[in-house]
């Protein structure tokens, strides 16, 4: 029952604090009216409960197998998209490809693969493609990962230090994170489930956005300090 009572008077403290414009001091208002309205000794704010940072960006990256086509197999499949996309992950820039684009290419291989697979009437060549695309699918999860928890711009978002979310922040500013992150749940799961035909398009404009903000590191921060808030409250 205290709990209910809490919660019910948690929502009309947050609902009369218009006037704090940052987090803490909106909790403290919090413990010190509960503190009146129950007739009891106000309780100091805790140390918020811990949260596990990321870890470093190279302990999250995972390694994907290379495939490397000899150049007589590269030249066998004159006539196939699958000659153009090997040949740009062998150029300089696709050599340094950002796993977003890795995932890109990845697609790409397998989708062309596929394609190319009725042209080839080389046996040989043939089964060491079926190879290939088993491989490629196999590990197309691990390429997944490194698009989505493997970038940098992952850490600028989900930092723990840059303080609470803001108070007075517009809903959609949590909206518009809510919409990447329902997108980009699609995206994953739908190649998780080997469903190539997914767009990858919007997936750089996310990864953009997440550079730009940490709202979610802060959101964590601000549910932290909500849980330390309510049992201190109780």
């Amino acid at each position: 029952m205290l709990r209910f009572l809490v919660a019910g008077i948690l929502v009309w403290a947050l609902a009369g604090c218009d006037s704090f414009s940052e987090a803490r001091p909106m909790m403290d208002e919090y413990l010190e009216r509960l503190s009146r309205v129950l007739e009891v000794e106000q309780v100091d704010s805790q140390p918020l409960p811990p949260a596990d940072s990321l870890p470093r960006r190279r302990e999250r990256l995972l390694t994907l197998p290379e495939l490397e086509l000899g150049l007589l197999d590269f030249l066998s499949l004159y006539g196939c998209e699958l000659q153009f996309v090997v040949g740009e992950k062998a150029s300089v820039l696709g050599r340094v490809m950002q796993p977003v684009n890795r995932l890109r290419y990845e697609v790409r291989f397998i989708r062309a693969a596929e394609d190319c697979l009725p042209e080839i009437d080389d046996e040989e060549l043939r089964e060491s493609l079926v190879q290939a695309i088993k491989t490629k699918r196999d590990a197309l999860p691990i390429a997944v990962w490194n698009a989505t928890w493997g970038t940098e711009e992952i850490e600028r978002l989900v930092t723990l230090s840059k303080g609470f979310y803001p108070v007075e922040e517009k809903a959609v500013a949590t909206s518009d994170l809510l919409r990447d992150l329902n997108q980009l749940n699609r995206v994953v799961r739908a190649l998780n489930n080997q469903q190539l035909d997914v767009s990858l398009d919007d997936l750089g404009a996310i990864h953009q956005r997440w550079q730009a903000e940490f709202k979610a590191g802060q959101l964590i921060n601000s549910a932290r300090l909500l849980i330390e808030t309510l049992n201190a409250g109780t």
